[in-house]
């Protein structure tokens, strides 16, 4: 696992592409930022892709602005208006703002914070994504500790756990995911509201739960991502033949379709 640097965004590749369009919305009066994946893997030494990038430009607008700034734009079937084009080799996509009670029906509104940006960041998953490059000035902004969160190798939600699962379930897959792909861990709060709340996972498998553990089984270690299942009780809540593959698959040792810990 390399180790965190010390953020210098003006070594993120495509910054420029970035600041240029930061400079067009900013002309027709909005923000831009950085977050995400692209943030979390420049913090983590990796490579990536995808530019994701997050205004407060509702979706028709960023699709005129984009349109006009990169001569195309496509904008997916999504509420929060995924608009996405490309321009220099880069795939950029743009969402527009949301707030942590558009996504957590049981969020407490007294937490909401005062910057909208921030309160885009805490819809993220896990807070190691939760980290912005504001654009063009290149301010660093990371308001839930991201940045001291891949340098622990920790992996927790930026809202209370309990609220984050009972939103959405299948978010407890994902993190035994980024624990198979990223070698990270799942922070003690977390693991218990897994444990607790394994059951409500299953009214709602569906397609995204077979990506998600199929990424599992195609990761760097995914024995570890399954041990995560195990610990929490998740594994016994998905469908037989997932429970086998899965255990065939991350190891060879096995036990009564149990994988053997060390």
């Amino acid at each position: 696992m390399p180790s965190v640097r010390t953020p210098g965004v003006e070594q993120i590749p495509g910054l420029a592409v970035l600041d240029n369009l930061a400079r067009f919305y900013q002309q027709h009066g909005h923000r831009l930022a950085l977050t995400g994946g692209a943030v979390r893997d420049f913090l983590m030494g990796r490579p990536y892709i995808d530019l994701d990038v997050v205004s407060d430009a509702r979706p028709a607008r960023t699709q005129e602005l984009l349109t006009r700034w990169a001569g195309h734009a496509v904008h997916s079937d999504n509420p929060f208006g995924v608009v996405s084009c490309t321009a220099h080799d880069l795939k950029i996509q743009v969402l527009t703002y949301r707030t942590p009670r558009d996504r957590y029906p049981d969020f407490d509104p007294r937490l909401l914070r005062a910057d909208p940006l921030e309160n885009q960041l805490m819809c993220a998953d896990v807070t190691i994504n939760t980290a912005a490059i504001l654009l063009p000035g290149h301010e660093w902004l990371d308001p839930f500790g991201a940045a001291a969160d891949v340098a622990a190798r920790m992996l927790r939600p930026p809202v209370d756990p309990h609220v984050a699962i009972l939103s959405h379930p299948p978010t407890m897959l994902r993190y035994a995911r980024f624990v198979a792909e990223l070698g990270f861990q799942v922070s003690p709060e977390m693991l218990a509201a897994m444990r607790a709340l394994a059951a409500t996972l299953e009214p709602h498998l569906n397609w995204g739960t077979v990506v998600t553990l199929t990424k599992i089984l195609t990761a760097p270690d995914p024995q570890a991502g399954v041990a995560v299942l195990q610990e929490t009780g998740l594994l016994r809540h998905l469908p037989l033949r997932w429970q086998d593959r899965l255990c065939s698959g991350s190891s060879s040792e096995q036990s009564s379709g149990r994988i053997n810990h060390r």
